[in-house]
């Protein structure tokens, strides 16, 4: 809101007082003065444009995979979003240089010497009290509308048309095309389960237990999921099989941790049998992804927009 008073405030009435510290500082007839004079006139533009951009165009998607990815948040900026901001970067630039190109009022009262007189200003002069010299006028006014426009066609195709509305249109079909939101990928064995805002990802073990990968801010989709995964040899700890020192559940993080099976952490869970023996080892045999919210015979169920009956349960 701050950014938006200040844009609505003409910015002559800042003329006065503004004058006067120039000349109190000794920065009149200094290229310095016009530096600094632009930068704070357009800096609320600027950031206006960009927050407006970033926040209503570019998915928070494309930044939580790469900090997935391990990127920094440096890394993130420069390599993921700034390449994406070549459509509102080139309107700021059009926009702040035909304005600062073209200015006059500031000009003409900071900058009077000769030397560093804009070319607006130098224009003034052709124009006196007994005559005026259309020609020079006429000539210099085509060199002065040269610059801007080389940089107009030069930006123009980011300008008008940007690319990611194609980003955001592939995003768009991918979403549509997969109306669950349940991800399995076959070759790694992993399932990503996706809410509006969150995430859940868990991949079969190698003893066929369920491993925990990530829960968290929702991320996109992709093939593999296998770097949330580390495993390397420990030393002091059970293993499930005999020579692979790398997998002991001990270290691995499982998604419901039994007792009695090489993990001697807190359970989450312990059942009593009726030998008396407190040991379980449940592990995968199958799944099925069905789409919509089938309804479930005996048991509850909230409402579904197209409800299906379970096919008879087979394990594979």
């Amino acid at each position: 809101m701050l950014f938006i008073a200040v844009m609505v405030i003409p910015p002559l009435t800042a003329l006065v007082p503004l004058y006067k510290l120039v000349v109190n500082i000794g920065m009149m007839n200094t290229h310095a003065i016009a530096i600094f004079n632009n930068v704070a006139a357009f800096m609320p533009l600027t950031i206006f444009l960009y927050t407006g951009f970033i926040r209503s165009t570019i998915p928070k998607e494309l930044e939580e995979a790469a900090k997935i990815d391990g990127a920094s948040t440096i890394g993130i900026f420069f390599r993921i979003v700034f390449p994406l901001l070549k459509p509102i970067t080139a309107s700021i630039l059009i926009i702040s240089c035909v304005f600062i190109w073209n200015d006059y009022q500031f000009a003409i009262f900071f900058l009077q010497a000769d030397e560093v007189k804009t070319l607006t200003v130098a224009l003034s002069g052709f124009f006196g009290q007994n005559g005026n010299n259309l020609n020079l006028v006429a000539s210099a006014a085509i060199m002065a509308v040269a610059p801007m426009v080389i940089l107009f066609l030069f930006l123009q195709k980011h300008f008008i048309q940007g690319e990611l509305p194609v980003l955001l249109k592939v995003n768009k079909r991918l979403k549509e095309s997969s109306p669950m939101p349940i991800f399995f990928n076959k070759e790694s064995n992993e399932f990503h389960l996706q809410s509006k805002n969150t995430s859940y990802i868990f991949t079969i073990l190698n003893n066929n237990q369920l491993g925990h990968l990530y829960y968290g801010k929702k991320v996109r989709h992709r093939e593999s999921f296998s770097h949330l995964y580390t495993s390397e040899a420990k030393s002091n700890v059970a293993c499930v099989f005999e020579g692979d020192l790398t997998f002991s559940l001990d270290t691995s993080k499982q998604e419901f941790p039994a007792y009695g099976t090489t993990d001697f952490r807190e359970p989450a869970y312990q059942i009593l049998q009726a030998n008396g023996s407190r040991i379980t080892n449940f592990v995968y045999k199958g799944h099925h992804i069905f789409q919509g919210k089938p309804k479930l015979e005996g048991l509850p169920a909230t409402y579904v927009e197209r409800p299906m009956k379970l096919p008879p349960w087979k394990f594979p």
